[in-house]
């Protein structure tokens, strides 16, 4: 073989090589989706919500969802969270419904956490939302120094999509 030919041999795999890694990394970005929604506070602290939408069998029937609102403070630093859970049957088109859903608190930091948390579940003619609640405190030497309600809701829809 001459150089000519095994130049042009080494160009194409070095093309090829560069579009399948291209087109595995979008594979991977198609499984999971990160949504995320910020609410900010006037003494700098702010609640991050995300959902990660693990890629679902377009046929499945029974799905399940997690939902997680984190607490930060001004310095941007994660102190505590609340999580949803969620367990949904789904006819996808004609109806949705919640079976079951369950809460978790996280602590990160000493003296923050979610105090009172609870679940609740609603189904609706084309919808279905479960809700964990409860409030965050911070103490310090045992004082409370800050409270905020903290809530995450997950919601279904009967066409099959997630928020």
């Amino acid at each position: 073989m001459n150089f000519y030919y095994t130049k042009k041999v080494i160009s194409l795999l070095l093309v090829m090589t560069i579009l399948l890694s291209i087109s595995s990394v979008s594979v991977f970005a198609t499984n999971e989706k990160a949504t995320e929604d910020i609410v900010r506070f006037a003494d700098g602290c702010y609640f991050v919500t995300v959902m990660i939408e693990e890629q679902v069998t377009p046929r499945a029937t029974t799905v399940t969802k997690t939902k997680k609102t984190t607490c930060y403070d001004a310095n941007n630093v994660a102190k505590c969270a609340l999580e949803v859970t969620a367990t949904f049957s789904l006819n996808k088109g004609t109806s949705i419904a919640c079976t079951n859903a369950t809460y978790k608190t996280y602590s990160y930091a000493s003296g923050w956490s979610i105090e009172s948390p609870s679940v609740k579940y609603d189904n609706y003619i084309s919808s279905a939302v479960a809700k964990a609640s409860g409030t965050v405190k911070h103490k310090v030497l045992g004082v409370t120094v800050k409270t905020e309600p903290i809530s995450v809701s997950l919601s279904g829809y009967k066409d099959g999509t997630y928020a």
